[in-house]
């Protein structure tokens, strides 16, 4: 008998057992199996293996994409400066309050190639675009809400021009977040803080994606007793607007001596973070400053003038223990007239700057910049410090993220 014959003989068994396994192996087993892959592009071949399978992995594919993302981040150290497989690019939106067009978007793909547009961008939300205000972004989605009532809220995905409204909430609070779990379950955070002459009151007014309502809650918590900066400037926008991390669903606010951490799934309420101990030491300076997510962690950066020059500093939040950790410090002796605008989401040696009108990409680590696009000219005034009230940046999933949908009886 030929060899290649015996080996036919043999595999015919394997095949039957084979077949047989499968077929005994439930869903939820075979999902549990997609979700231990250690690469989506893995989960994407599996899907043409047979139609069960296609079937298993199709229903669950936004699941099996943000599982992998998520463990992804949690093996690996976001100081890696490489680009990320996950993220092939990202949008840089800078929302402009005075002019006809009020978003002006800068395209930058893997390469930092990059392209500009002043062209719409939220035409697709069933509402007017002038009359829309970008409150909050995590990963490709945004949280707009409208200027003639603030509380009307809509969750959309640009990049698959997606949109859902959320029932009216039944108050607006100045700060706003959206946030997303582990398990694709949405959150929508509206909080607010007074003081009751012996501890802070956080009331938080949350829509959830499950039940498609709002609910309300209040927490007390001992005033923190650190010191307050005085000369912070919390960047060139509005710092009510919440910047999210993918770990966890947690939303975040940064103040003069802390930030606010809350998350909705989790009961004890809000969590504060004192700011790093070398923040804001130098004197008779005018902070800049902001937080911002690169890769999934959050990270703070501190931008300060010194003579003709300027210092800059970024730390990444140790969620654990709580502490703060320098990962750049860089000291220029030139370009004192660069604003500070975003943290590059997918690279952690990059942030996003100003000049003039011109808007370049600076890698700390190199100290390199590039010269990225120019910015809409506004006679007589600085954009950076008039008319630019929100910065946000959208990153580009292989796979983009789906919206929820409302229960049945909304």
């Amino acid at each position: 008998m030929a060899l290649s014959e015996i080996d036919k003989e043999l595999e015919l068994p394997l095949e039957s057992a084979a077949s047989k396994f499968w077929s005994v192996v439930g869903d939820d087993l075979l999902r549990e199996i997609f979700y231990r892959l250690p690469r989506y592009r893995f989960v994407i071949r599996c899907s043409i293996v047979c139609k069960r399978w296609y079937s298993v992995i199709n229903s669950n594919f936004d699941e099996l994409v943000f599982e992998n993302h998520n463990r992804k981040h949690n093996t690996s150290s976001s100081d890696d400066h490489s680009s990320s497989g996950y993220f092939s690019s990202c949008t840089l939106l800078l929302s402009l309050n005075k002019i006809d067009r009020p978003l002006y978007l800068l395209f930058l793909d893997k390469s930092n190639t990059s392209s500009i547009s002043t062209t719409t961008f939220l035409n697709f939300v069933p509402w007017p675009e002038h009359d829309l205000v970008i409150q909050s972004s995590l990963d490709d989605m945004l949280l707009v809400s409208r200027k003639c009532n603030p509380t009307s809220f809509c969750v959309c995905n640009p990049l698959t021009e997606k949109w859902i409204a959320l029932p009216e909430a039944p108050n607006d609070r100045p700060r706003r977040g959206l946030v997303r779990d582990d398990q694709n379950r949405f959150r929508v955070v509206l909080l607010d803080i007074k003081f009751d002459g012996y501890h802070d009151v956080y009331y938080a007014t949350i829509f959830s994606s499950e039940t498609g309502k709002w609910s309300e809650s209040s927490y007390k918590l001992p005033p923190l007793m650190v010191p307050e900066i005085f000369g912070l400037i919390h960047g060139p926008y509005n710092q009510s607007q919440g910047v999210s991390t993918t770990n966890g669903g947690r939303v975040h606010w940064l103040r003069a001596g802390d930030v606010i951490e809350f998350s909705s799934y989790v009961e004890r309420g809000p969590r504060l973070f004192v700011l790093p101990e070398e923040f804001g030491n130098e004197q008779d300076v005018r902070l800049t400053s902001c937080l911002g997510v690169v890769r999934g962690q959050l990270r703070l950066l501190e931008i300060f003038k010194r003579g003709f020059g300027f210092v800059l500093k970024v730390w990444e939040l140790n969620h654990e223990s709580g502490e703060w950790n320098l990962v750049h410090h860089r000291v220029k002796w030139v370009a004192s007239m660069f604003k500070m605008l975003a943290l590059h989401p997918a690279d952690g040696d990059e942030i996003f700057m100003l000049r003039d009108y011109v808007i370049w990409i600076y890698n700390i680590r190199e100290d390199r910049y590039k010269r990225l696009g120019e910015s809409p000219k506004i006679p007589d005034e600085e954009i950076g410090l008039t008319y630019l009230d929100g910065i946000f940046t959208l990153t580009h999933p292989v796979c983009p993220t789906s919206l929820f949908a409302l229960p049945p009886s909304h």
